[in-house]
């Protein structure tokens, strides 16, 4: 069926049920209206679907991507749905359960590789059917923040805290319970941004509020760099 078939259907559906709001008794008007309601939300349904298929972008493959530029790809405004796996990027375009760019609450244009790993170990098949459309370029290279790591002060004021925000070259540290931890090898806080969080901040209530259960099971594997002081 043709665009202009379908939305003319609807519109003669509509009408015939427009006659018969006004002419059935009042107890029927509220069950009518539910049906007119759905037969909106079905059209409203077909011109999105139509978008889609107009305006979506052809995925070019080999691509290299900054995280920044990765985060474009989010499966939204007709943009494709790509997330990031061990610094390669995949398309999720054919994958059902990605719809919309959203899949159990995580969000395509992301690295996405802690999370594969604590739900998919081992599981390298599911990459193995994705579509492969580039590469994650690292924002830093772990050597030059070695290097800067070894020269970070032990103690740190929360003003202090505030310069290691994963920004123009600078580390990613957070603060909890009092300890200063390096997130910049946490897939997660690429860039020093989680979810909308900030590094260079502490971080020990929103920490608490997401992760009381596995507090211990993720700062044990976090690098420790000082102490926060008053």
């Amino acid at each position: 069926m043709t665009k202009k078939n379908f939305l003319e259907e609807k519109f003669i559906e509509l009408n015939q049920l427009k006659t018969i709001l006004l002419t059935y008794p009042k107890d029927y008007k509220e069950s009518i209206i539910d049906v007119m309601s759905g037969v909106c939300d079905k059209v409203t349904e077909y011109l999105e679907d139509c978008k889609k298929h107009t305006f979506r972008s052809v995925p070019i493959t080999n691509q290299k991507f900054t995280i920044e530029e990765l985060a474009k790809y989010n499966g939204k405004n007709g943009m494709p749905a790509y997330v990031a796996i061990d610094n390669k990027v995949y398309s999720l375009e054919n994958v059902d359960a990605w719809k919309n760019g959203m899949h159990n609450g995580l969000k395509a244009g992301n690295d996405l590789t802690e999370f594969f790993k604590s739900c998919h170990e081992g599981a390298q098949i599911l990459l193995d059917n994705l579509e492969l459309v580039g590469e994650l370029i690292p924002t830093m290279s772990r050597r030059y923040r070695e290097n800067i790591i070894e020269n970070l002060p032990i103690e740190y004021t929360i003003e202090e805290l505030s310069k290691y925000n994963g920004r123009d070259g600078m580390p990613s540290l957070i603060a909890i319970n009092g300890t200063v931890y390096d997130v910049a090898d946490v897939d997660v806080w690429k860039d020093g941004v989680h979810f909308g969080v900030m590094a260079g901040k502490n971080l020990t209530n929103e920490f608490l509020n997401c992760h009381a259960k596995e507090m211990d099971k993720i700062l044990e594997k976090l690098r420790i760099v000082g102490t926060l002081i008053e």
